[in-house]
């Protein structure tokens, strides 16, 4: 079934642009929308100072269910060392390892 999923990442791999995950999703066929996002991923109380991660959001186009394990988590969980996603779908909306049990 093909299902509207939105895909989104963060990793100290990407690029301010995104070019390195429009890339990977290339070489894997996937037809997708990517932008950038900037995340705040870890704070210091004692200093103020904070981490930040570059990210994308991910629209899927055209990809169906199964496929996304294959051809979108996977490279992209290898390539840029990612632990978790969150994935929003027509039914789903949470962290995509559970998506996939």
């Amino acid at each position: 079934m093909k299902d509207k999923q939105t895909l989104y990442i963060s990793s100290r791999y990407i690029d301010d642009d995104c070019n390195n995950v429009l890339r990977t999703m290339k070489e894997f066929g996937v037809l997708c929308n990517i932008s950038p996002t900037k995340s705040i991923v870890k704070c210091s109380s004692k200093n103020g100072t904070c981490v930040t991660e570059n990210g994308c959001k991910i629209i899927l186009n055209r990809t169906k269910t199964e496929d996304v394990n294959k051809n979108v988590w996977s490279p992209l969980k290898n390539y840029y060392q990612l632990g978790c996603a969150y994935i929003k779908t027509n039914d789903y909306k949470g962290c995509i390892n559970r998506y996939f049990k």
